[in-house]
């Protein structure tokens, strides 16, 4: 089958439409979770997915993330115009990436910030540029998906990562994104972070 060139422009126009909507959708969302009021967030409704979790108190396993940064990520597939949103706590420096999700039972509500619509769905590791990232399970007790993420916010390598094995993946990124295994993400997803610096 042969497609006209204006077919293409015009399907090519459609789909990026699609994106800088749900993109536009996710940047509404994160201006309004993070108003100013005296450093503390504001909890607003947002498009989150269906990841079937439920906000628990922080326990004393999660209490190991008490000093981890929090803030809103949001996943956008470009094909369906999917969003996966959500609070994460963003490891930047050595000792909270070695720590990660080790001896943690749960991820708990992300110190706090976590609502009913807008779920504390994981872990983002970030490092200052695109590099060989390798990461294994070793003490870490709940099952994850590993999402490694380009310097230009694109995912391109995903893993279903199992508790407490010692081996290793690596693969060349920026971000590691770590999450729920029934989170719906694929290779060519849009990663944004609420003003992440490294």
């Amino acid at each position: 089958m042969k497609y006209s060139s204006s077919g293409l422009g015009l399907i090519a126009i459609t789909v990026l439409l699609v994106v800088v909507a749900a993109v536009m959708i996710c940047g509404v969302y994160f201006l309004n979770a993070f108003e100013a009021k005296g450093g503390s967030l504001s909890t607003t409704s947002g498009p989150c997915s269906a990841l079937g979790v439920a906000i628990s108190p922080q326990t004393e396993s999660e209490n190991n993330l008490s000093s981890f940064p929090v803030k809103s990520l949001c996943v956008v597939n470009p094909q369906n115009a999917g969003v996966i949103s959500g609070f994460v706590y963003v490891a930047s420096t050595h000792s909270e990436q070695v720590q990660g999700f080790q001896d943690v039972q749960s991820f708990g509500n992300c110190n706090g910030n976590a609502t009913e619509s807008e779920p504390c769905i994981g872990m983002i590791f970030a490092t200052s540029s695109a590099q060989n990232l390798c990461f294994w399970m070793h003490n870490t007790l709940i099952p994850l998906q590993q999402v490694w993420v380009s310097s230009s916010s694109i995912v391109v390598d995903i893993h279903e990562a199992t508790p407490n094995s010692n081996s290793e993946v690596c693969h060349s990124a920026q971000f590691v994104f770590e999450t729920f295994p029934s989170a719906q993400i694929s290779i060519g997803d849009r990663v944004a972070v609420d003003n992440l610096t490294r």
